[in-house]
């Protein structure tokens, strides 16, 4: 068998408490019109939000490099948009959120079409299971060590997922991007069907 140091295989992220990260917050948030917003700093008081929605119709976009955002529930309305817009721009975004209401975002919600895909990072910290579905592309790295992720529909998903099980259903397309850092499987059971591989 192989032995050695070279055969030690990293297994899921784990992440501190969310009162560790968030022992305060700003409370609520409501985009009721398109709102571009950053994080000034890395205190709670700066970087928290108990609850953000983003109606119907509007787009909240996010801009932050330095700081990241951390989102105890994100509910966004099924013609709502939240954007990625990195400063600088070749910077990344790390968004952590605990709960997406409806436990699932919709990819024609959800843009980061224009940027590369470890220029989004979405923490999911939640343990109920997550859908992301849609008619939609997407590029971003989601890590989801807590939780199941299935992504279902038309989604054409480009970065990375690791989480804690992973299921493919309908006719979406996920494209490994090895400029991320999800490199590695361990303890893992899988069955591949209709796998291409493109250099670029």
């Amino acid at each position: 068998p192989w032995q050695g140091a070279s055969c030690t295989v990293p297994g899921l992220p784990t992440y501190s408490s969310w009162a560790t990260y968030c022992p305060s917050n700003q409370g609520d948030l409501v985009i009721n019109s398109n709102t571009t917003f950053t994080v000034a700093g890395n205190a709670a008081n700066q970087k928290c939000w108990n609850k953000i929605t983003v109606n119907s119709n509007k787009t909240l976009t996010l801009r932050s490099t330095n700081y990241s955002y951390y989102i105890d529930t994100f509910d966004i309305a099924n013609n709502g948009i939240v954007n990625f817009s990195p400063n600088p721009a070749t910077g990344t975004i790390n968004l952590y959120v605990r709960k997406f209401v409806g436990d699932k975002f919709n990819g024609n919600q959800v843009f980061n079409t224009n940027n590369k895909p470890y220029q989004l990072r979405i923490h999911y910290l939640g343990t109920t299971g997550l859908t992301m579905n849609g008619t939609a592309a997407i590029s971003a790295f989601l890590i989801a060590p807590y939780a199941s992720v299935d992504v279902q529909g038309n989604f054409d998903y480009s970065g990375g997922i690791k989480a804690k099980s992973l299921a493919c259903t309908g006719s979406g397309l996920l494209h490994y991007d090895e400029s991320g850092d999800i490199t590695t499987l361990s303890d893992v059971s899988f069955k591949l069907r209709n796998v291409n591989e493109r250099y670029r």
